[in-house]
């Protein structure tokens, strides 16, 4: 007969557990019709605007907090307990009490999540902390809080702190290791004016604290007040808020010219973009140099970077000490005081002031400033000189019937505008241009007397063939 009975026990000690583990819930505390004493596992959601308070009594019990709106207290008793906040979270009590109610003397509340946290105590108590004998409730000195995470802001009462010392009532230690806190009271934190906090400790790694008190931002029982080093301080509102911020991270970034000579060293904190003045490049005739931006392009500072100049090289026809030939590949800037011939070899590709043109033997040049060709002419050589004049000589590339023969003076014809855009519809000259040299119907060496010598710039096109 035992072993019936042994297997009858052990099936109710089963269904005993099997019951236990299943307790804990979602629970929806707008639905509540009392106080709820909750089970390790619970997760709160809703909002409660009756006079429910929630009781944390379970050594070692986790509680969620996913989108609570409370108006009473949340109390804790002789128990290490932990709350999870996840989502928005109000707890604004009706009474005069705590929002939340630290666990008895040697007895710690945690608090760790990713969410928010909006807590108030009453006149005579802190957020987070102990109640006061002030307040009517039955009040004894509390145990310590543990912030690891989530965003809190919590104010206190007039006579007691933000999170720490009610008004008569003492608490053992305050240590925030995570999250952002933001802290309102006679002080922020620690102690206030009746009660003590035995040490208030702060570690490198929050994300941010900020404590304002109407006495003084932070404090504790023999200035027991522990600030990791790595963290910054600044003191503001006439020494009643203290910020507490990580030291930023920084990074450094190295500046080099284009011949990798080193011209600048900065440290830039993470996540803002480095800068640096536009650096500059001495010319060498007929070549100047204009910044054209650092490689790689400039980005938020994210590691150590290193950044090189990049520059334009560009020849300026005003800086010609001699007859000079543009390399492929050239840009050129024209002015209308050349002294000196430029020639553009065979095939090589230029850009003169912003327009490409290819050398001679390489046909399809398009009109450019200063001297243009289009249809199937190409000018390679081009001169101005004293008077004013311009010496252009220039290639054709005719139709194999045409090769060998002279070219009449009525298939070349020079057209002149004061802008590019102008030689679309330009007439062509009918006098200043005398052809001077003609090789095959392949050459052409024309003068041409400008139709506006006082003008800026001339624009030349000249056609064959026609």
């Amino acid at each position: 007969m035992k072993t019936p009975i042994t297997k009858l026990m052990l099936a109710a000690v089963a269904t005993t557990l099997l019951c236990l583990c299943a307790r804990a819930e979602t629970v929806d505390i707008s639905t509540l019709h009392g106080e709820y004493f909750a089970k390790d596992g619970d997760v709160l959601v809703g909002r409660q605007d009756g006079q429910y308070p929630i009781r944390l009594k379970n050594e070692g019990m986790t509680v969620t907090f996913a989108g609570v709106y409370l108006r009473d207290s949340v109390f804790c008793y002789d128990a290490n307990v932990t709350i999870i906040l996840e989502g928005e979270n109000t707890i604004a009590p009706h009474y005069q009490w705590p929002g939340l109610v630290l666990p008895d003397k040697g007895y710690t509340l945690t608090i760790r999540g990713s969410g928010k946290l909006t807590v108030n105590g009453g006149t005579y108590c802190p957020a987070i902390g102990p109640c006061s004998s002030d307040n009517g409730y039955p009040a004894s000195d509390a145990g310590s809080v543990v912030i690891e995470g989530g965003i809190i802001t919590a104010t206190g009462g007039s006579y007691a702190s933000g999170i720490g010392a009610s008004s008569t009532r003492s608490l053992e230690n305050i240590t925030i290791r995570g999250g952002s806190v933001t802290a309102n009271g006679v002080r922020g934190i620690g102690s206030s004016a009746g009660g003590t906090c035995d040490g208030v400790t702060i570690e490198g790694t929050v994300t941010k604290v900020v404590a304002t008190g109407t006495t003084a931002p932070i404090g504790a029982k023999d200035d027991n007040v522990v600030i990791a080093q790595a963290l910054i301080q600044t003191m503001s509102n006439n020494d009643l808020t203290l910020t507490i911020e990580p030291s930023p991270v920084v990074y450094d970034i190295t500046w080099l010219d284009d011949t990798g000579s080193e011209i600048g060293v900065a440290q830039v904190a993470e996540g803002l973009k480095p800068t640096h003045a536009d650096p500059t490049k001495a010319a060498t005739a007929p070549y100047t140099y204009v910044f054209a931006g650092w490689m790689p392009e400039l980005e938020a500072a994210v590691s150590n970077t290193t950044y090189t100049a990049t520059f334009q090289k560009i020849a300026d026809t005003s800086l010609l000490t001699e007859d000079w030939t543009a390399a492929n590949g050239d840009a050129i800037v024209m002015t209308n005081a050349i002294a000196h011939a430029v020639t553009i070899p065979a095939g090589a590709s230029v850009t003169i002031n912003g327009v490409t043109i290819k050398g001679a033997s390489g046909g399809g040049a398009t009109p450019a400033p200063t001297f243009a060709s289009d249809g199937k002419a190409s000018t390679t050589e081009f001169k101005q000189g004293e008077d004013g004049k311009w010496t252009l000589t220039t290639f054709a590339e005719l139709s194999n019937d045409a090769v060998g023969a002279d070219v009449a003076d009525g298939q070349i014809k020079v057209y002149a505008a004061d802008t590019v855009e102008g030689l679309e519809s330009a007439s062509p000259m009918t006098s200043g241009v005398v052809v001077e040299e003609r090789k095959s119907a392949v050459k052409a060496k024309l003068i041409v007397t400008p139709p506006d010598p006082t003008a800026p710039a001339q624009f030349f096109k000249v056609k064959f063939g026609e």
